[in-house]
């Protein structure tokens, strides 16, 4: 991605149509995810939209905050982004609350 980045500059959209006045197509994502999943051996199921939810998954998983989520996903709403927090709360369950960093009182 950082090549393709450096190289194409693409602007105003990361994948742009054959023509550049328009992104590309939902179909031709989804052929572009097919065929990387096939040349990788992927045999898991799932649809370039499980790339999305794995995306999101593992920004909130690492401590990115639901706003920048939020503006990376293209969400309106903060709403619909909460749907992936149902995903990630056993990890974020795991992770030490803030107040326990915080240094004990003596008695």
């Amino acid at each position: 991605m950082r090549a393709y980045w450096r190289d194409a500059q693409p602007q105003p959209w990361l994948f742009p149509s054959q023509r550049g006045t328009q992104p590309i197509s939902i179909s031709c994502a989804q052929r572009v995810w097919g065929d990387a999943k096939r040349e990788a051996s992927v045999h898991k199921q799932g649809g370039i939209h499980a790339l999305r939810h794995a995306f999101a998954t593992h920004l909130l998983e690492s401590g990115t905050d639901l706003h920048t989520i939020q503006r990376l996903l293209g969400h309106r709403h903060l709403g619909t982004t909460m749907r992936y927090f149902h995903l990630a709360q056993k990890t974020l369950a795991d992770r030490p609350s803030p107040l326990d960093l915080l240094p004990t009182l003596p008695s």
